[in-house]
């Protein structure tokens, strides 16, 4: 029984289920990526597959679904600044010329 062949599968396992924790937590994309390593492990554990392809794809999904949050949050983030900036500068215009309110 060739033992090194399963570590792939465990390591996606494990590493799957933190990312779902963490997910619900913390960031959700990390959630659904939690589900990608978990899926890479299943896949890397069925007879006759290939352990390291199963982990090179699971980790390129689960890789580019947690950038891909990233970038979609720094989006949000970035459109919420200009929303409060606009804001205030049309607070700005509202206030009577002589400061009294």
């Amino acid at each position: 029984l060739d033992g090194a062949r399963f570590l792939p599968g465990i390591w996606l396992l494990l590493l799957g289920h933190n990312f779902f924790a963490l997910g619900g937590l913390a960031f959700p994309p990390m959630r659904l990526a939690g589900l990608f390593y978990q899926a890479g492990g299943l896949a890397a554990l069925v007879p006759g597959s290939r352990p390291l392809w199963a982990m090179a794809a699971a980790t390129a999904l689960g890789n580019g679904w947690i950038g891909w949050g990233v970038l979609r949050e720094r989006a949000r983030e970035q459109a919420r600044a200009v929303a409060r900036e606009s804001d205030r500068s049309g607070q700005a215009t509202v206030e009577p010329e002589n400061g009294v309110s």
